[in-house]
């Protein structure tokens, strides 16, 4: 991780990726685990409550993280930790 600036509780930094066409920067954020405002890690159902709940002036957290999971699909990633927060979402909708 190539450090940019820190960010609210997360570092932002350039990593450099390698894909079928080559390579490619990625700007990536990690979250700081040593930050006031980590909250640490608590059951799914607690924080697919969050996520339902949370929205900011780009919009909700639901949908960035739906949108986040698609792009993930889009590019043949498969993320089991985004995908089960997402359906787990989901199901609090219904």
């Amino acid at each position: 991780l190539l450090p940019v600036q820190t960010v609210s509780c997360h570092l932002a930094g350039l990593v450099q990726n390698r894909h079928d066409d080559g390579e490619a920067a990625a700007l990536t954020f990690v979250v700081s685990t040593d930050h006031a405002q980590y909250a640490g890690d608590f059951p799914l159902r607690d924080k697919a409550r969050y996520v339902a709940a949370a929205a900011g002036k780009h919009g909700t957290c639901r949908d960035y993280l739906a949108e986040s999971v698609a792009a993930l699909r889009a590019h043949g990633i498969a993320d089991e930790e985004a995908e089960a927060l997402l359906a787990a979402v989901r199901d609090l909708a219904e």
